[in-house]
């Protein structure tokens, strides 16, 4: 059997993120990986207490300063264990380590959009160590074939090593029973229809677009429609219009995705984009930014806008409230979970 050394640093307690799903839905899959057995690595914010991880050998380092971390404290653990491959979902990893390294790059946001590319840290630091790191992995794997082109564009890479697999969705996303929504109703104090959007308030995620079309719309629907923000504390106050949750389980998120009559997701820039994809699964009527890669992943199954304009963003949330649309077909069969396990075997097994 050959050993996988898995940096699974992103499941932290109560964070919600792309990456974070990539490594839960290998994690829930073991059995697949017969011929392989995954030793976690992980740091003391990491959720080590889940039930789907008790079965794992499992190692904690120091993470005070990660890249220091990274390069002696897993390097370490390289030489203790002898792993036959170092996966990770990021693009670091131990540079000295000899044996082949599988790494994630499923965006470069920071590189791309403003206001993170004109920082001096991203455009030299973070840009020289994200080309340093992916020109000597083995296998980069990303989420897009517009991520791939956008790494493309930044790197000399060669094309190759660059896979493209497309994340699963789960069979538990999907419309959701009465007593379900109403018990989340209750929960979360939900007194009548909402909008929804799930992300964090990164600036990229443009919340504020959404904010502001939220607070153009005619005052009757104001009082119709409560806008709901979930994944992020609004710790300025930012939105007091908006009931802001910040932390949602799996169970509860169903039920909200299956319950809004709009979801709307405004974001200038996704390697993926989860949380519209969600949305579709549970029955949700999703009105998309029409940037990056979300036109790939989502295809006909949504409504589209330009995020940069606040305007448009309005009229086609009253129109999509008020007027009966035509219902999108929805296919989902891309993200198939049977899909994405044969796709990371693929790659593992490329290496043995």
């Amino acid at each position: 059997m050959k050993k996988i050394l898995f940096d699974v640093r992103e499941l932290e307690r109560k964070k919600f993120s792309g990456i974070g799903r990539f490594v839960l839905a290998i994690l829930e899959n073991k059995d697949y990986f017969k011929d392989f057995e995954f030793i976690l690595v992980g740091n003391k914010k990491t959720d080590f207490d889940k039930s789907l991880l008790i079965n794992f050998e499992k190692h904690i380092i120091n993470d005070s300063f990660p890249f220091i971390s990274e390069q002696i404290a897993i390097s370490r653990l390289i030489k203790k264990i002898k792993p036959d491959i170092y996966f990770s979902p990021y693009y670091k990893y131990p540079i000295f380590t000899k044996i082949p390294v599988i790494t994630s790059v499923f965006d470069v946001t920071y590189l791309k959009i403003e206001p993170y590319k004109s920082k001096l840290i991203n455009k030299f630091y973070i840009k020289n160590f994200i080309k340093y790191f992916t020109a000597r992995t083995n296998i980069i794997i990303t989420s897009s074939y517009n991520t791939k082109k956008d790494i493309l564009s930044f790197f000399d890479i060669n094309e190759e090593k660059i896979k493209v697999i497309y994340l699963p969705i789960k069979d538990s996303f999907k419309p959701q029973s009465k007593e379900k929504t109403d018990s989340v109703k209750q929960k979360f104090k939900i007194d009548r229809k909402y909008i929804l959007h799930v992300g964090n308030n990164s600036a990229h995620k443009n919340i504020k677009t959404l904010y502001e079309a939220y607070k153009l719309l005619p005052e009757n629907i104001k009082k119709e429609y409560l806008l709901i923000l979930v994944g992020f504390k609004d710790i300025k106050n930012e939105y007091p219009l908006a009931k802001v949750l910040s932390y949602v389980e799996d169970d509860d998120l169903k039920a909200l995705y299956s319950m809004c009559s709009l979801f709307v997701f405004p974001s200038l820039y996704e390697g993926f984009g989860y949380p519209p994809l969600e949305a579709v699964s549970c029955g949700a009527r999703v009105l998309s930014s029409n940037k990056s890669s979300l036109p790939e992943i989502l295809g006909d199954m949504v409504f589209y806008f330009n995020p940069d304009d606040v305007d448009e963003l309005k009229e086609r949330i009253i129109k999509l409230l008020k007027e009966d649309i035509e219902k999108k077909n929805i296919d989902l069969s891309r993200f198939k979970l049977e899909n994405f396990l044969c796709n990371v075997k693929e790659v593992l097994n490329s290496l043995v």
